[in-house]
């Protein structure tokens, strides 16, 4: 395959996000291999282009106008990724530029005239708004050590964007660099085009990891940048090489293009379907809202977003009562109420629990849904034991063997509790007695993960950590049909934690026991709970699917990358011109 049918071909393997940014890469290092560029007998070889690079260097230098040059190693063969082309050399950076220089330390001062502070955060999308770069004091013997003009090299040595380069276009004002980023100023004998395109290929950033010594993070300073070896063809092929690499950069910034139109199709299908399955106001609009995502389920599956969507349509409905039966034996949530209350006054006349509130029952104008008959509107304080806040505890009170404290951390994103070498603490019978979790308990996080929810279901001693409310209930009401109507779209609109939410969150033990509830039978919320664990897992399947799927794309996207062929004659792969 050549890689100009490899682009022809190219939307059958764009199955991932990944994709196009890959054949980017790929791009940018068959590039600075010469795979992408014709030999010319007629340019000047990069080994005669060194020779008069360190001669311009060393006339500056002795003019005064840049610093000694400081001396690298030539390249080994050890440094040598890969064999150079014809009229090529292997080089350092520090032999191709002027001088690298850290930026200047300084603070930032908003005012319109001065010398221009240009800081990481001032560039953005590979561009500088210049009316919004702040300017900095500095002294006229300074502006000239540190002054950024068209052509230097930006490299971020620090940061969210640490390794990143930008070129800089014309400067319109007299500006200098911030400290935290580095300054190459290539030769002009040298395109600073070719060596932004050098400084995004994956043998740059190869290089910087192997320079990181098991951080982890690039190691970006003037030592690993000075010394990065790079592979030099003459200047006159560098111009090639950019011209060639920026048409093709262009073809992907399309490919990208048609990628994020298509996903956004897709979602907007998938989120308008289910959208028209939860708005469904009656079984008259429910059938054939239900029969437009079933004749177009691969769409609205067909992203994480649609099976989010799904999953949360499936959550609606549950709490609507739409996906189950009633069932003429079930015990009616009015009688229910009762029941709770009276089980209510009982645990506090016992000394089991604090006093009750009184909670009132939600007007018609609260009620956010119209329930089947069998279902009561009541308030999750009306059905709810207690709820108590987790303790607090000192650093120093922490021990290694003791009571675990579960946090938001050890919660699933189904809705267990699986804990993950947590903190312990020694604590007193009497105090773990009233902090301790019991079999249903739901913990709901207040802080933080705000609005992470698990239900306990072990039989071990363990204690809420400080940012979770531990909400009781009785044996009529399953924790799992709560935890899923606070969950749906009702219940996180109440928590203002929806998207489409204007309020603040409102995540805490009073807030959510004044929260309107629909209750249904017990033995309804069971069956609730039970094609809610079904349905859930077959959207698990489905992410899993959709994962598998990505997975291989990214194989054959792998595939296809390495059988793209190459013309081993002058190194241009086939098909492709510069």
């Amino acid at each position: 395959m050549t890689l100009q049918n490899l682009l022809d071909r190219f939307d059958l393997l764009m199955d991932t996000p990944e994709s196009v940014p890959k054949l980017r890469q790929f791009i940018l290092q068959v590039a600075i291999q010469g795979h992408l560029s014709e030999r010319n007998p007629n340019d000047t070889p990069a080994e005669v282009l060194l020779e008069q690079i360190q001669h311009e260097k060393q006339q500056l230098y002795d003019a005064g106008e840049i610093r000694k040059p400081k001396t690298v190693a030539d390249v080994d063969e050890s440094d040598k990724a890969f064999a150079v082309p014809r009229f090529w050399t292997w080089t350092r950076l520090n032999k191709i530029a002027l001088g690298l220089r850290y930026g200047y330390t300084a603070s930032a001062k908003e005012k319109e005239e001065g010398v221009r502070f240009l800081r990481i955060t001032d560039i953005q999308d590979n561009s500088v708004e210049w009316t919004e770069v702040p300017s900095c004091d500095i002294g006229d013997d300074e502006i000239e050590k540190y002054r950024i003009r068209e052509g230097d090299l930006l490299v971020a040595r620090t940061g969210g964007t640490i390794g990143k380069t930008f070129l800089m276009p014309k400067v319109p004002v007299e500006a200098v660099c911030a400290s935290y980023l580095i300054r190459i100023r290539p030769s002009p004998q040298v395109s600073s085009s070719f060596v932004k395109r050098y400084l995004e290929s994956p043998l740059y950033w190869r290089q910087l990891s192997e320079a990181s010594s098991g951080t982890g993070q690039p190691n970006v300073n003037s030592t690993a940048l000075r010394e990065l070896a790079v592979p030099l063809p003459p200047l006159e092929e560098q111009q090639r090489i950019v011209e060639a690499v920026g048409q093709l950069m262009d073809e992907c910034d399309a490919l990208e293009e048609q990628q994020e139109r298509e996903h956004a199709l897709q979602v907007q299908a998938g989120t308008a379907a289910t959208e028209a399955l939860q708005s469904a106001d009656d079984a008259e609009t429910l059938r054939p809202a239900w029969e437009r995502v079933r004749g177009h389920f691969d769409t609205v599956t067909a992203t994480p977003e649609g099976v989010d969507a799904l999953r949360q349509t499936i959550l609606q409905l549950a709490v609507q009562g739409r996906l189950t039966e009633r069932d003429p034996d079930d015990t009616p949530a009015d009688v229910l109420l009762e029941e709770i209350q009276q089980e209510k006054q009982r645990l506090y006349d016992a000394g089991e629990i604090r006093k009750p509130g009184n909670y009132s029952q939600p007007d018609a104008d609260e009620r956010l849904l119209e329930l089947p008959s069998s279902w009561q509107w009541t308030r999750i304080g009306s059905i709810c034991l207690e709820s108590l806040y987790g303790p607090r505890y000192n650093k120093e009170e922490y021990v290694e063997e003791g009571t675990p404290t579960i946090r938001t951390t050890d919660m699933t994103e189904r809705g267990e509790i699986n804990l993950q070498d947590p903190p312990r603490i020694d604590v007193e019978e009497e105090e773990l007695a009233k902090h301790r979790v019991l079999e249903g308990d739901l913990l709901v996080t207040r802080s933080g993960s705000i609005g992470t929810m698990a239900v306990f279901r072990h039989d071990y001693e363990a204690i809420p950590s400080a940012y979770l409310i531990r909400f009781r209930f009785p044996s009529q009401v399953i924790p799992e049909f709560v935890r899923a109507y606070l969950n749906s779209t009702y219940g996180q609109d109440l928590l203002g934690l929806s998207e489409n939410s204007t309020a603040q969150p409102n995540v805490n033990g009073t807030s959510i026991k004044e929260m309107q509830f629909p209750l249904p039978s017990v033995e309804e919320q069971q069956r609730i709970v039970d094609t809610i664990d079904h349905l859930l897992s077959f959207c698990d399947d489905l992410e899993d699917l959709l994962s598998e799927t990505g997975e291989h794309g990214e194989q054959l996207l792998e595939a296809a990358l390495t059988d793209v062929s190459v013309d081993q004659q002058n190194g241009a792969p086939t098909g492709v011109t510069a």
